[in-house]
């Protein structure tokens, strides 16, 4: 009884080829743009992951347990960070596993530009006017995140170099608010990488290779800081995704008025502590006071001498003993963020520290937001595409079951049971479905080797960028992401010949007796 309705239903999908050639068509054009999207919507989320977290963030933040924000990159918030507790300890402790690649402490804050032409007053539009910066040691940054950036001018900052590098968003924003063009100290003004439309103003602008720049602090201003200009970066990868600019971790502390690593306690000496004990200022200048006869010194100074003994004592200078904001850690390759975060979970809680825990997608705050919400824009119009396509599936295998009133009902008045119809229906649909999907799937593959294979740039606009995962298309695609889609395209070809089923259901025996 089971073979004969698949010989039916092989018959019927042959006699009936305009209804199947219709219902083919829409079948395969669903099944080919299917397995595109699936492939773009998956490699841009690998892309994301690989090109912001692996090698710019780090997959999970650790924050300051008191802190209640979760948005640490990108964002639009001056309110300073909660400071992070207990660094050495933490190193310490991130150090020894092995689940750990590696990490980079960092600070982030707004700072405003100082200049004799023009200063935005404290407002809540301060925000259009600041400098986003992430304070860091950057020889560790770039040892953690694989040298993610290049210098497009000037040169990035080594290892005790005090000075900040600019993205070149960053460098435009300048220009467009100041009307200041900035390039890096002691190089050369590159006018070739003067925009159009800045070229024909170069009479009108002004130059600079250092900024002065001062920390903002929630509605509250700290310290304005003089520093030099090392360079004009981009990153390797999603270069147009770049809003924020990187200085050296004891600038960074300086601008916001942080404890520095140069900081220290000092043990006061006998004099000095009669000098806090004094009573009045007659105190001051008794026999036993502080003031003492010294002898000055007469000779001659060694300028080359202090100047190298003074940067032996930068390059001396332990930047973790200062502050921090936050700490980013990238996973071994072999780790999920799931995973890693559980272990976190553990190792941190048996040392009793209180620290926040953040995946990536939580870290960087809109951005992600923007991009889940692009590429579910994208999705959402594949599933709308194929839902429009299961309707005209639906009404299509209506009126073909409509048309075989007479022969559905012949069928039933020599015996023919419900459950028999029901299965040649759904069989001759799920026939013409695996043949067809497979030929939608193989087509489908094989247009998406061709867009890995041309390359095709998304870099025009840092959306695009997000968009795509990268700075081209490169849909992913692999057994697991065709089965899925297969799986759905079964899914909403079942569902849509449900309503044709229970018509052929309802057609009696009687039916072709009356219409005869």
């Amino acid at each position: 009884m089971v073979f004969i309705p698949w010989k039916i239903a092989w018959r019927n999908v042959l006699v009936y080829k305009n209804r199947s050639l219709v219902i083919g068509i829409i079948i395969f054009f669903g099944t080919l743009f299917m397995t595109i999207g699936n492939a773009i919507v998956r490699g841009a989320r690998i892309g994301l992951e690989d090109n912001l977290a692996n090698k710019r963030t780090g997959q999970i933040t650790l924050v300051a347990g008191d802190e209640d924000s979760k948005n640490i990159f990108f964002t639009e918030s001056i309110s300073p960070l909660k400071t992070f507790p207990d660094y050495p300890t933490i190193k310490n402790i991130l150090s020894s596993q092995d689940f750990v690649q590696g990490f980079v402490p960092m600070s982030r804050g707004y700072a405003m530009l100082i200049t004799d032409e023009k200063i935005a007053l404290l407002s809540d539009e301060i925000i259009e006017w600041a400098i986003f910066l992430l304070g860091v040691d950057f020889n560790n940054y770039q040892q953690v995140f694989e040298n993610n950036m290049i210098a497009i001018e000037g040169s990035l900052l080594t290892k005790g170099e005090k000075g900040i590098l600019l993205s070149e968003d960053t460098r435009k924003r300048i220009f467009d608010l100041y009307s200041i063009w900035v390039f890096p100290k002691g190089q050369s003004i590159n006018y070739d990488n003067l925009p159009e439309e800045i070229k024909s103003l170069q009479n009108k602008i002004t130059f600079k290779d250092e900024l002065v720049l001062l920390g903002l602090s929630g509605m509250s201003l700290e310290t304005d800081i003089r520093v030099p200009v090392k360079g004009i970066f981009r990153y390797k990868k999603m270069k147009e995704v770049g809003f924020e600019s990187y200085i050296d971790i004891e600038s960074f502390r300086e601008c916001f008025g942080y404890f520095t690593s140069s900081n220290k306690i000092d043990t006061l000496s006998k004099e000095k502590m009669a000098l806090f004990h004094s009573s009045g200022e007659d105190g001051l200048f008794q026999e036993d006071g502080v003031v003492v006869k010294i002898d000055t010194f007469s000779g001659r100074y060694d300028l080359a001498g202090l100047h190298n003994k003074i940067e032996r004592d930068k390059s001396q200078i332990k930047t973790e003993n200062g502050t921090f904001h936050f700490v980013s850690i990238k996973l071994a390759p072999t780790v999920s963020i799931k995973d890693g975060i559980r272990k976190l979970h553990i190792v941190l809680n048996k040392s009793n520290i209180n620290v926040n825990i953040l995946p990536w997608t939580q870290s960087v705050g809109s951005l992600s937001q923007m991009a889940a919400l692009s590429q579910g824009v994208l999705l959402a119009l594949v599933l709308f595409i194929f839902f429009v396509a299961a309707i005209i599936i639906t009404n299509t295998l209506i009126m073909a079951t409509l048309e075989r009133t007479s022969e559905i009902s012949m069928m039933r008045a020599i015996g023919a049971e419900k459950k028999i119809i029901s299965f040649m229906i759904i069989t001759e649909i799920a026939m013409l479905a695996a043949i067809v999907t497979c030929l939608g799937v193989i087509s489908g593959v094989f247009i998406v080797l061709i867009l890995k294979f041309l390359h095709i740039p998304t870099d025009s606009h840092y959306m695009w960028s997000l968009l795509f995962g990268g700075d081209f298309i490169n849909p992913i695609i692999d057994v697991k992401g065709i089965g899925l889609g297969c799986l759905e395209i079964f899914i909403i070809i079942f569902l849509a010949s449900l309503y044709p089923i229970w018509i052929a259901g309802k057609i009696s025996p009687l039916e072709s007796i009356s219409r005869e």
